[in-house]
């Protein structure tokens, strides 16, 4: 409370004060506001930092009106007219190499390119020979496999024979893991069969004894070889039938005896 002047006094004096106060604040946001207004902004009227060199939004939309791919020459859409040069096309020359070039089965062929239409074991084994007897088993499929053995050389392997120009086995069995490339041979001579074992890993047994190097073979024996079952068969050789009794003469008479 001051002393000498009213109440009335000391309370103008506070809100004169409090108004100084105030409008002082007022100035002092203004000035900022200016102050803000007064800042750097770009030709487009964008706020910018002070350490931009270029206003990123003015960049934005420069790259947003910008064409992803030029335009295609008028020339690339205009009508082919008639006797213009793109008329005149050269015709596709095909060369003497093109004409004689081999054509293989099963496979593109590329000009230039010398490798052989097929491969030495792709190509079957002439059949020109006698068929013997059969092998079949069980071993690797339910309804069983029948392999054909001819008079000669028979050879039973998972893989191909290195000495005939690596050809396929004979009697091929490929899902067999414990069958050697080349495992036995069944030889077929003059009515004589023979089994023979060619160093294979696993062995080769017969009607279930020890393994064996070479032994003759009879009919419906049973051979082993890495983990397939065989049945082997002999075929005789059909002998010529005999010659009928010539027809006697009708009108001749029958004699009941």
């Amino acid at each position: 409370m001051i002393f000498g002047k009213s109440p009335f006094d000391a309370l103008a004096v506070r809100l004169r004060t409090v108004a100084h106060v105030l409008n002082a604040w007022l100035h002092s946001a203004a000035g900022n506001s200016s102050a803000q207004r007064r800042g750097r902004y770009c030709s487009a009227g964008h706020p910018m930092d002070p350490n931009w060199t270029s206003c990123p939004r003015c960049e934005a939309e420069r790259r947003a009106h910008e064409k992803t791919a030029p335009e295609a020459s008028p020339a690339a859409h205009s009508p082919i007219r008639s006797g213009s040069p793109s008329m005149n096309r050269t015709p596709t020359s095909i060369t003497s190499s093109d004409q004689e070039a081999p054509r293989t089965a099963g496979r593109a062929t590329v000009a230039g390119d010398s490798a052989p239409a097929a491969t030495a074991a792709s190509r079957p084994r002439p059949v020109d020979r006698k068929i013997t007897g059969v092998l079949v088993t069980f071993s690797r499929r339910p309804h069983g496999q029948l392999f054909i053995v001819y008079e000669g050389r028979n050879i039973i392997g998972s893989g191909t024979v290195a000495s005939e120009d690596d050809r396929d086995c004979d009697i091929q069995v490929k899902d067999d893991r414990e069958l050697s490339n080349e495992h036995a041979l069944v030889l077929c001579q003059r009515n004589r069969y023979q089994l023979i074992d060619l160093n294979s890993t696993n062995g080769t047994c017969v009607d279930g004894g020890e393994p064996i190097v070479r032994v003759d073979l009879a009919d419906n024996a049973t051979i082993r070889t890495g983990a397939t079952d065989w049945i082997f068969r002999t075929i005789l050789t059909a002998t010529a039938p005999a010659t009928p009794p010539a027809p006697s003469d009708p009108d001749s008479p029958v004699d009941p005896q």
